[in-house]
């Protein structure tokens, strides 16, 4: 797919691997990987490391991101994956 293609981008945080490798699994491409680092209230720097990933009309419409947030959420209550 070229990005002419993407229909869609959501920011996810790399600690969000279940959600990332999920969205992966179902058609959905890494198009950046970016590192952000701020200084936080107790002075101590902190990086965040979001990962854009985007995603075809087609893809889009068969899986989104709630659908695996909603699958990670499950997962997690029944106490998957074992």
């Amino acid at each position: 797919e070229s990005l002419m293609e993407i229909y869609r981008v959501e920011q996810i945080l790399q600690k969000d691997t279940e959600i990332i490798n999920d969205l992966l699994e179902h058609g959905w491409k890494i198009l950046a990987i970016e590192q952000h680092g701020y200084i936080g209230s107790e002075g101590i720097k902190t990086m965040v490391n979001p990962i854009l990933l985007g995603a075809s009309k087609d893809v889009f419409e068969k899986y989104k991101l709630k659908d695996a947030v909603s699958k990670r959420d499950i997962e997690r209550e029944l106490g998957y994956p074992f």
